[in-house]
């Protein structure tokens, strides 16, 4: 990413969490409340489904946590390519982003293989049939690669990885984090999918990028300290 999108995206994010660390002299840091909150739903999806299966049972929407913005929160993606490390966007996504983690949680992202799809790469985890409300903002539009989103109105194990600015999504997507680790990876998923048709890897400036699969995904939290930025 770019300096001058780093600096716009962290600026955007950090509007709310900048007051609460300047308020912080004024009042105690709020509890994080959040995580227990989806650990709950997790633990119930989990007791309510046999193991081992060979289809995991379809799941209900986990609700929305509240998030609070004294905490920072991230998903670490690895993939067989190489780990993508996101920072979530609670402050403008809160029911995608609890979505998210939530399925994270569960292991519904484990397996499943990142495809390219246009101006994304796209995965869907499954059993995650329900749909969740549109929270695309005009402060997060689609102008760059490396955005996390959600499609609006679709199932909600659906989610795409940006690999270059996709305008066309805004209004119809939700952008819930941006990479801020493992930009080479997809930049080099923007080359691949920029390949004319039938272009090998033995093609002249032919970069070959087999499919992408998710080994796994993990949530990291802190408090923010007012150094916390993209």
């Amino acid at each position: 990413m770019t300096r001058q999108h780093a600096m716009s995206f962290a600026l955007v994010l950090a509007l709310s969490g900048s007051a609460a660390i300047r308020a912080g002299q004024m009042h105690a840091r709020d509890e994080e409340k959040a995580m227990p909150r989806i650990d709950a739903v997790v633990a119930a999806a989990q007791a309510a489904a046999p193991a081992p299966v060979t289809v995991p049972p379809p799941l209900a929407a986990p609700g929305v946590a509240v998030f609070s913005t004294d905490y920072y929160y991230y998903a670490r993606i690895l993939t067989d390519q190489g780990p993508i490390r996101v920072r979530l966007a609670p402050e403008f996504a809160p029911a995608h982003v609890t979505n998210f983690i939530f399925l994270a949680k569960l292991g519904r992202f484990n397996g499943i293989v990142l495809d390219a799809g246009g101006s994304t790469y796209n995965a869907a985890a499954s059993g995650a049939d329900y749909v969740l409300p549109s929270e695309f903002t005009t402060r997060l539009p689609h102008d760059r690669a490396g955005l996390l989103t959600a499609p609006d109105g679709a199932p909600a194990g659906q989610f795409g990885l940006t690999i270059g600015a996709a305008p066309s999504l805004d209004g119809l997507q939700t952008v819930i984090g941006e990479v801020v680790e493992g930009m080479d990876l997809v930049s080099a998923l923007a080359q691949s999918a920029a390949q004319p048709a039938g272009l090998t890897a033995q093609g002249a400036g032919a970069v070959d990028v087999p499919p992408v699969v998710i080994l796994g995904v993990t949530i990291e939290m802190g408090i923010v300290t007012g150094d916390e930025c993209l």
